[in-house]
Protein backbone atom coordinates (compact mmCIF):
# COMPACT_ATOMS: atom_id res chain seq x y z
CA UNK A 1 0.00 0.00 0.00
CA UNK A 2 0.80 3.30 -0.47
CA UNK A 3 -0.08 6.64 1.07
CA UNK A 4 -1.44 9.26 -1.97
CA UNK A 5 -2.04 12.67 -0.92
CA UNK A 6 -4.55 15.74 -2.35
CA UNK A 7 -2.69 18.59 -1.03
CA UNK A 8 -5.63 21.38 -1.08
CA UNK A 9 -3.87 25.34 -1.21
CA UNK A 10 -5.46 27.88 0.46
CA UNK A 11 -5.25 30.95 -1.21
CA UNK A 12 -4.68 34.22 0.82
CA UNK A 13 -3.41 36.87 -1.55
CA UNK A 14 -6.60 37.74 -3.60
CA UNK A 15 -5.19 37.87 -7.19
CA UNK A 16 -8.30 38.54 -9.44
CA UNK A 17 -7.72 35.03 -10.80
CA UNK A 18 -7.99 33.81 -7.72
CA UNK A 19 -10.94 36.02 -6.05
CA UNK A 20 -13.06 35.06 -9.16
CA UNK A 21 -12.69 31.29 -8.66
CA UNK A 22 -13.11 31.89 -4.59
CA UNK A 23 -16.43 33.88 -5.02
CA UNK A 24 -17.36 31.52 -8.05
CA UNK A 25 -17.07 28.26 -5.46
CA UNK A 26 -18.73 30.46 -2.55
CA UNK A 27 -21.67 32.11 -4.43
CA UNK A 28 -22.03 29.97 -7.73
CA UNK A 29 -21.19 26.40 -6.02
CA UNK A 30 -22.80 27.57 -2.55
CA UNK A 31 -19.75 25.73 -0.67
CA UNK A 32 -18.85 28.13 3.11
CA UNK A 33 -15.97 30.36 3.47
CA UNK A 34 -13.45 28.02 4.31
CA UNK A 35 -13.92 25.23 1.60
CA UNK A 36 -14.28 28.18 -0.93
CA UNK A 37 -10.58 29.58 -0.15
CA UNK A 38 -9.31 25.83 -1.31
CA UNK A 39 -7.82 27.24 -5.07
CA UNK A 40 -5.51 24.79 -6.51
CA UNK A 41 -4.83 20.97 -5.53
CA UNK A 42 -2.20 18.76 -6.45
CA UNK A 43 -1.26 15.11 -6.09
CA UNK A 44 1.61 14.08 -4.13
CA UNK A 45 3.14 10.59 -4.56
CA UNK A 46 6.41 9.13 -3.00
CA UNK A 47 7.82 12.63 -3.18
CA UNK A 48 6.39 13.92 -6.47
CA UNK A 49 3.69 16.84 -6.66
CA UNK A 50 1.73 16.10 -10.06
CA UNK A 51 -0.86 19.09 -11.22
CA UNK A 52 -1.78 21.27 -13.46
CA UNK A 53 -1.25 25.02 -12.55
CA UNK A 54 -1.52 28.46 -14.30
CA UNK A 55 2.03 29.47 -13.65
CA UNK A 56 3.28 26.26 -15.31
CA UNK A 57 0.82 26.64 -18.27
CA UNK A 58 -0.23 23.10 -18.19
CA UNK A 59 0.33 19.65 -16.59
CA UNK A 60 3.41 19.49 -14.45
CA UNK A 61 5.71 17.45 -11.69
CA UNK A 62 7.98 18.38 -9.51
CA UNK A 63 9.89 17.23 -6.85
CA UNK A 64 8.51 18.89 -3.19
CA UNK A 65 9.27 18.30 0.42
CA UNK A 66 5.92 17.00 2.46
CA UNK A 67 4.62 17.68 4.02
CA UNK A 68 4.62 21.35 1.87
CA UNK A 69 5.81 24.46 3.56
CA UNK A 70 2.62 27.30 2.82
CA UNK A 71 -0.73 26.64 3.43
CA UNK A 72 -2.18 23.66 2.55
CA UNK A 73 -5.24 21.20 3.86
CA UNK A 74 -4.54 17.37 3.11
CA UNK A 75 -7.04 14.43 2.61
CA UNK A 76 -4.51 11.14 2.30
CA UNK A 77 -5.89 7.91 0.81
CA UNK A 78 -4.05 4.52 1.16
CA UNK A 79 -4.24 3.04 -2.11
CA UNK A 80 -2.77 -0.86 -4.14
CA UNK A 81 1.26 -0.13 -4.87
CA UNK A 82 -0.11 -0.93 -9.10
CA UNK A 83 -3.17 2.09 -8.29
CA UNK A 84 -0.38 4.68 -7.42
CA UNK A 85 2.15 3.55 -10.47
CA UNK A 86 -0.99 3.84 -12.68
CA UNK A 87 -1.63 7.37 -11.26
CA UNK A 88 1.84 8.38 -11.76
CA UNK A 89 1.38 6.76 -15.79
CA UNK A 90 -1.39 8.55 -15.96
CA UNK A 91 -0.08 12.17 -14.79
CA UNK A 92 3.08 11.14 -17.07
CA UNK A 93 1.14 10.92 -20.37
CA UNK A 94 -0.60 13.54 -20.29
CA UNK A 95 2.66 16.21 -19.04
CA UNK A 96 2.61 18.80 -22.06
CA UNK A 97 -1.06 19.34 -22.16
CA UNK A 98 -1.59 22.86 -21.44
CA UNK A 99 -3.60 24.87 -19.24
CA UNK A 100 -7.08 25.27 -19.66
CA UNK A 101 -8.14 28.35 -19.38
CA UNK A 102 -11.30 28.84 -21.23
CA UNK A 103 -12.31 26.15 -18.67
CA UNK A 104 -11.82 28.86 -15.78
CA UNK A 105 -13.57 31.85 -16.78
CA UNK A 106 -16.69 29.51 -18.23
CA UNK A 107 -17.10 26.90 -15.45
CA UNK A 108 -15.89 28.74 -12.61
CA UNK A 109 -17.14 31.57 -13.10
CA UNK A 110 -20.13 31.71 -15.17
CA UNK A 111 -21.04 27.90 -14.71
CA UNK A 112 -20.99 27.34 -18.37
CA UNK A 113 -19.76 23.59 -18.95
CA UNK A 114 -16.99 22.92 -21.73
CA UNK A 115 -14.15 21.07 -21.83
CA UNK A 116 -11.04 20.85 -23.86
CA UNK A 117 -9.67 17.34 -24.96
CA UNK A 118 -6.04 18.62 -25.37
CA UNK A 119 -6.15 20.91 -21.45
CA UNK A 120 -6.63 20.97 -17.59
CA UNK A 121 -7.42 22.50 -14.56
CA UNK A 122 -6.10 20.98 -11.58
CA UNK A 123 -9.20 20.21 -9.78
CA UNK A 124 -9.85 18.08 -12.88
CA UNK A 125 -6.77 16.08 -13.70
CA UNK A 126 -6.92 15.07 -9.84
CA UNK A 127 -10.20 13.66 -10.18
CA UNK A 128 -8.97 11.37 -12.78
CA UNK A 129 -6.01 10.48 -10.39
CA UNK A 130 -8.61 9.49 -7.79
CA UNK A 131 -10.50 7.62 -10.49
CA UNK A 132 -7.55 5.32 -11.13
CA UNK A 133 -6.60 5.27 -7.32
CA UNK A 134 -9.89 4.00 -6.78
CA UNK A 135 -10.69 6.38 -4.42
CA UNK A 136 -13.61 7.49 -6.29
CA UNK A 137 -15.51 5.37 -8.16
CA UNK A 138 -14.10 4.39 -11.92
CA UNK A 139 -17.56 4.57 -13.47
CA UNK A 140 -17.73 8.40 -12.24
CA UNK A 141 -17.17 10.39 -15.83
CA UNK A 142 -15.13 13.29 -16.17
CA UNK A 143 -15.98 16.40 -13.91
CA UNK A 144 -16.23 19.08 -16.08
CA UNK A 145 -15.60 22.42 -14.55
CA UNK A 146 -14.56 20.40 -11.07
CA UNK A 147 -12.95 22.95 -8.75
CA UNK A 148 -11.01 22.81 -6.15
CA UNK A 149 -13.48 23.11 -3.50
CA UNK A 150 -15.79 20.55 -5.04
CA UNK A 151 -13.11 17.68 -5.32
CA UNK A 152 -12.31 18.33 -1.74
CA UNK A 153 -15.86 18.02 -1.03
CA UNK A 154 -16.28 14.92 -2.92
CA UNK A 155 -13.46 13.61 -1.53
CA UNK A 156 -13.93 13.95 1.98
CA UNK A 157 -18.33 13.87 1.79
CA UNK A 158 -18.78 11.80 -1.31
CA UNK A 159 -19.07 9.11 -3.89
CA UNK A 160 -15.65 7.35 -1.73
CA UNK A 161 -15.36 3.79 -1.57
CA UNK A 162 -15.26 3.86 2.35
CA UNK A 163 -14.84 -0.01 2.84
CA UNK A 164 -11.29 -0.11 1.23
CA UNK A 165 -10.35 3.26 1.69
CA UNK A 166 -9.49 5.79 4.90
CA UNK A 167 -8.86 9.56 4.65
CA UNK A 168 -6.54 11.49 6.95
CA UNK A 169 -6.91 15.00 7.14
CA UNK A 170 -4.44 17.39 8.32
CA UNK A 171 -4.23 20.98 8.16
CA UNK A 172 -1.65 23.08 8.02
CA UNK A 173 -1.12 26.66 8.34
CA UNK A 174 1.27 29.35 8.55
Amino acid sequence: MKKIHFCFYKEYKRTTVTKSIYLAQKYLQGFDEDISKLIHVEVYIDGTSYTSSMNSNGVRKRERNFPFEESWEILSFDVENRDAERIKQFFESQMGKGYDYLNIVLNQVFNVNTQLDNKWICSEICFEAAKIGKIITPEWTRMVGMSPAALYSHLLYGDINKGKRNVDIKKKSN
